[in-house]
């Protein structure tokens, strides 16, 4: 409970209203449209266009990959699809990039290889 009035008490000084979209960008976290904006990007691009989408959308809002990809573990975790044990290894993957993350490499590299990560699982990704 004291976490969530310091965030709304940081808001409100920060912005006139606090809606949504300004606790988001106090926060620093991706809105859930970004979130999804970025799984499609992922799901549905070639290589090159996602990670470019991606890291624009990224610089443009100074979002942290960690964040996104905190986020984007829920929507990854629920997807329906037909090879249950290409979605095992996607989200053990997308794990050892979320380590590779808090150990301080690079956030365009890792960026770089999340997209690639579902480039080469996507065919299994398929919906069920």
């Amino acid at each position: 409970m004291r976490r969530v009035i310091n965030v709304l008490q940081s808001t409100h000084m920060s912005s006139d209203l606090v809606d949504e979209a300004s606790v988001y960008k106090c926060t620093g976290s991706p809105l859930p449209q970004d979130i999804e904006f970025i799984l499609r990007s992922l799901l549905e691009e070639d290589f090159s266009t996602g990670v470019h989408s991606i890291w624009e959308l990224m610089t443009e809002k100074g979002l942290a990959l960690q964040d996104i990809l905190k986020d984007l573990r829920d929507h990854v975790i629920y997807l329906d699809v037909k090879d249950r044990m290409a979605h095992a290894l996607l989200v053990a993957n997308l794990c050892d990039l979320e380590h590779r993350l808090s150990l301080g490499t690079n956030d365009k590299m890792q960026l770089a290889g999340m997209v690639g990560l579902f480039q080469t699982s996507r065919p299994s990704l398929k919906s069920a």
